[in-house]
């Protein structure tokens, strides 16, 4: 598996536009899912850099959690790369689920930082951002699992193969 990140098979249906966040009346979006997932190399693989894999899903619930839309990352252009970027987000219109793509001329790429803004973004929508970085450092970022958004789902994950251990601290 090439990127690590949802399949296509959790699509966007009308059932996920319905509100089933009863305790989260307040929040102004709702973290639906996250997932982080960080593949060392194989010593046999011929690479020397770990691939991680980023993917979240927010429910926007007020016109003040619309900013989840401005996203931006930050990233260590000595040793990082970008490999990938999608963003998509979702509308139910009329009972029907419309899509909308980030398109590339609308990513920002500044030393150290990458931004945009997610497209038709309203009260309701679901906006998935999906990302692929090429690290040539070993270190891991921090991973939080409760955001500035209550977080419903929140996942980590490191892919080794059996001759390489790691230590946290």
């Amino acid at each position: 598996v090439d990127s690590l990140l949802p399949s296509e098979a959790s699509l966007i249906t009308e059932d996920h536009f319905v509100s089933q966040y009863d305790s989260f009346l307040d929040a102004e979006a709702v973290v639906i899912e996250e997932e982080c997932n960080i593949r060392v190399p194989l010593l046999n693989m011929g690479t020397s850099f770990v691939r991680k894999s980023i993917f979240r899903r927010f429910h926007v619930m007020t016109q003040v959690g619309i900013d989840v839309a401005d996203y931006s990352l930050t990233y260590y252009p000595k040793d990082e790369e970008l490999i990938s970027l999608k963003g998509i987000t979702y509308n139910l219109v009329d009972g029907v689920v419309q899509k909308d793509t980030l398109q590339e001329e609308d990513i920002f790429i500044n030393e150290g930082k990458i931004s945009f803004a997610m497209p038709q973004v309203k009260v309701g929508s679901i906006i998935e951002i999906s990302y692929t970085m090429k690290d040539e450092d070993y270190i891991f970022q921090d991973w939080v699992f409760q955001n500035f958004y209550p977080t419903l789902k929140s996942t980590f994950r490191v892919i080794t193969g059996p001759l390489i251990s790691y230590q946290f601290f």
